[in-house]
């Protein structure tokens, strides 16, 4: 009895322990749900839910590579403009304002002008500017101001250059009363006015001192003699760049007149006046910043020559035609826009040749020429320096 009442409770365990195992109790429930299947089913088999991500936005403080990248940047910047305080938006000026100044400080500085002539066409800059030498806009003028350097002298528009020189001055002739050589110091000054950078008008003249020639064929003194040269035109600038060291090239158009007097009292010899329009053309050709090579041609076609009446009234033909042609190099030393300083070798030479008969027979040979010519000569040195405003 014992042992059958041992395995009826074995038994009993057995199948309550069944019921309680979860692993079993898989294999054993039945289609009814109780509190452990509803347990069961809301914990073990729940789905939590995931926290949504925020979502990245995107990145407007970077540069815009491409155009609608930089309109969205555009239109972002100016609703963040309009969206900020009072405050914000007086504080962003403020920062921006002092980094322009920054900015405008060193702009000198940073400036490429070969990079700035590759951005700003220079073509187009041209051709407003042929419009201003035409009777265009001041506006014009003023802006290609703004593009040069402060110390370049296209900025100036009054120059006044002054300068001492040496020369030599020699006429040679088969008609003796046009032979003659003379020396000595001399001085000469100049001065322009640029109405824009590319035109302006211009006065020269150029004197020498204490020349004395000699009197006559049989006599050895010496009588006083003087050359002036004077001339008045128009210059026109052409410059190839913005920057300083743009080389530089001046048409000119003038009244060209040179004097050469004696006194009226000489008998032997009689004074020349030469008169006519002369073109000329002069290059700067800036090496540094601070120095230029200067080199001129001149050029008188069509002239005309006149003896001037002394004791002698000499007429060496009846026509007249006067050539004149002229070369000039030199260097000038740029100490700042209002000052600079120059050097400068030149030579010109005059020729005349007269038609017909002279009127006086040459004291050395007796005869009386025809078809005189008169080949004359002059080189001089000077050394000057030139005030800008």
């Amino acid at each position: 009895m014992k042992y059958f009442l041992f395995l009826v409770f074995l038994f009993n365990a057995i199948i309550l322990r069944a019921q309680i195992d979860p692993s079993t109790s898989i294999l054993l429930r039945g289609s009814d749900k109780s509190l452990e299947d509803e347990y069961f089913n809301s914990k073990r088999f729940q789905v939590k839910p995931q926290p949504k991500k925020a979502k990245k936005k995107q990145s407007v403080e970077a540069f815009p590579s491409s155009s609608k990248d930089k309109q969205n940047f555009n239109a972002y910047e100016k609703q963040k403009a309009r969206n900020g305080s009072g405050e914000e938006k007086k504080k962003n000026m403020s920062s921006a304002n002092k980094e322009l100044e920054k900015n405008a400080v060193n702009v000198e500085e940073r400036l490429d002008f070969k990079d700035l002539e590759k951005i700003i066409d220079i073509k187009k800059i041209a051709q407003e500017v042929k419009k201003t030498i035409l009777g265009g806009s001041e506006e014009k003028v003023f802006s290609y101001r703004n593009f040069l350097e402060k110390t370049d002298p296209r900025n100036n528009v009054v120059e006044v250059s002054l300068y001492p020189m040496i020369y030599y001055t020699d006429s040679s002739s088969s008609y003796w009363y046009h032979r003659y050589s003379l020396r000595g110091p001399g001085f000469g000054g100049d001065a322009q006015v640029w109405v824009t950078p590319f035109l302006g008008v211009r006065l020269s003249f150029l004197s020498s001192l204490g020349g004395q020639i000699r009197e006559a064929v049989d006599k050895e003194d010496r009588i006083l003699a003087e050359e002036k040269w004077y001339g008045a035109g128009v210059r026109i600038r052409r410059v190839f760049g913005l920057s300083q060291m743009s080389k530089s090239l001046t048409y000119g158009l003038d009244y060209f007149e040179y004097n050469f007097n004696v006194l009226k009292t000489a008998d032997n010899r009689v004074g020349l006046k030469v008169m006519g329009p002369r073109l000329n053309m002069n290059l700067e050709w800036p090496k540094t910043k601070s120095f230029y090579w200067l080199m001129g041609v001149e050029a008188l076609i069509g002239g005309r020559s006149q003896e001037v009446k002394t004791a002698l009234d000499l007429k060496s033909g009846e026509i007249s035609q006067t050539f004149m042609v002229g070369f000039s190099f030199g260097g000038k030393m740029i100490l700042s826009r209002q000052k600079q300083l120059f050097w400068k070798v030149s030579h010109r030479m005059i020729q005349t040749f007269y038609s017909g008969k002279a009127n006086h027979s040459d004291p050395l040979s007796g005869q009386t020429p025809s078809g005189v010519d008169v080949t004359q000569g002059t080189s001089w040195f000077t050394i000057g320096v030139t005030w800008g405003n």
